[in-house]
């Protein structure tokens, strides 16, 4: 998957092109062709068949119209149980194998591109040059198609920006003040302004964890227990898990309390602020706290599949350089969908932040870069983004593992709909930030 806002060149990560596809294809048993809508059958994606079946490898479509001469059934697999379909292929190399070879013998042998183009080629070829363009048409050939009277292309359209700002700034003044007296709450009863809470497992002490999972809760009593429960089912993999509750109003800290109570055998560590810092804090406290060199961010209410932690840690052992590594998502809840699904590539982060939190990141990264950016305003809910864009412009990078290892919860309300508020001057204040990076 890659982005199309730019030209393609051939460097972006999960393009394949040339002697590489071909390479890909012919290594390949089966490639698999979903159309963009449910509501009707797609158009037969003829360019990319032919060089599938011309290098061996079998198609499995959803249902498609203009595949004539081609037969279903004969020369590609058309079905509406793409999955169903796939595995009983996988299970029956005779029938994979069949189907492979009528496919190459249909497109190679029995209806060539070449009795088709050929003679039309010919035609062009032996059709009278034409004239060379005068002056005048290489002049207007330089000037831009602007038909009738239609302006140039607008910039992006930011409604009452001012008053959006303005909105913005005064909920933050209003964070800020709510913060304060949680501040001044947790003096008075604690003798600390941040007083924090430790509570451990009995496994914890003596574990020796490959990997620590920093989980940041803010109200999600309802849900963190789902994503525990996805984490204690990892496999292979000998892990730590840090949950840090940054002042939560619901009773979220108790809900963490009773599954350490029903996982001793879990290396688990609960810090409980007992003032609310915000989402990075609530990070760094965890990654200050992590015990293992390497470091996988969670929210509360996104889960990871039992392979996770384990493909992603074997990533940065393939990688020595990679800052962290990072797999693909399946968005679900308000919206379905994928996060997190393509390659690092520093012109695309410069578009968006395409890469989700939920990341694991080498503990000497968070340490050499100084951990999330706190207190900045004009990065609120922008903070894994500012991360990555501080890594990319000191020449980091993360690695991309192209598999669906973990699930992103997508939500109506959230701290990016208060963003939104203020997206051109937060842009304006990445810019400023990180002013070498390739900004569109």
């Amino acid at each position: 998957m890659f982005s199309s806002s730019r030209p393609i060149t051939g460097d972006e990560p999960g393009v394949v092109f040339g002697v590489d596809k071909y390479e890909l294809l012919t290594r390949s048993q089966i490639l698999v062709n979903l159309h963009r809508s449910d509501d009707d059958h797609g158009y037969f994606e003829w360019a990319r068949m032919v060089e599938a079946m011309a290098n061996g490898c079998v198609v499995v479509s959803e249902p498609s119209v203009g595949y004539e001469p081609l037969v279903p059934g004969v020369h590609f697999v058309e079905t509406d149980d793409v999955a169903g379909s796939v595995a009983e292929l996988l299970d029956d190399h005779d029938r994979l194998d069949t189907v492979a070879r009528a496919a190459a013998r249909s497109v190679l042998d029995e209806h060539p591109l070449a009795a088709s183009l050929g003679p039309i080629l010919d035609r062009l070829a032996a059709s009278p040059a034409a004239p060379a363009p005068t002056r005048q048409q290489r002049r207007l050939a330089k000037r831009p198609i602007v038909r009738g009277h239609a302006a140039p292309l607008m910039p992006p359209f930011t409604p009452d920006r001012d008053l959006r700002l303005r909105t913005y700034r005064a909920l933050m003044a209003e964070t800020r003040l709510q913060r304060d007296i949680d501040a001044l709450r947790c003096r008075l009863r604690h003798g600390d302004a941040d007083h924090v809470e430790r509570t451990v497992t009995p496994a914890y002490p003596d574990a020796g964890p490959e990997v620590s999972v920093v989980v940041t809760l803010f109200d999600y009593a309802h849900l963190v227990t789902e994503t525990l429960d996805s984490l204690v089912a990892s496999r292979d993999v000998d892990m730590e898990i840090v949950v840090v509750d940054d002042h939560s109003r619901d009773d979220g800290r108790h809900v963490v309390r009773a599954f350490m109570d029903a996982h001793p055998d879990v290396a688990m560590l609960l810090l409980g602020r007992n003032a609310n810092r915000g989402l990075p804090a609530a990070r760094n406290l965890g990654f200050e706290h992590a015990r293992a060199d390497r470091v996988m961010v969670m929210d509360a209410d996104n889960l990871v599949y039992p392979t996770c932690l384990r493909r992603l840690s074997d990533a940065l052992d393939d990688d020595a350089g990679a800052a962290l590594a990072y797999a693909t998502l399946e968005a679900f809840g308000e919206r379905a969908g994928l996060a997190s699904a393509m390659g690092w590539h520093v012109p695309w982060l410069c578009e968006r932040n395409y890469i989700d939190a939920q990341a694991m990141l080498r503990r000497s990264t968070w340490e050499r870069h100084g951990g999330y950016r706190d207190g900045d305003e004009l990065v609120f809910g922008w903070e894994d983004w500012e991360f990555w864009l501080r890594l990319a412009e000191a020449g980091e990078y993360g690695v991309h593992v192209p598999e669906m290892l973990g699930r992103y919860r997508t939500q109506v309300a959230s701290m990016i709909s208060v963003t939104n508020l203020a997206a051109p001057a937060m842009l304006d204040h990445l810019r400023e930030l990180h002013p070498s990076l390739p900004w569109p």
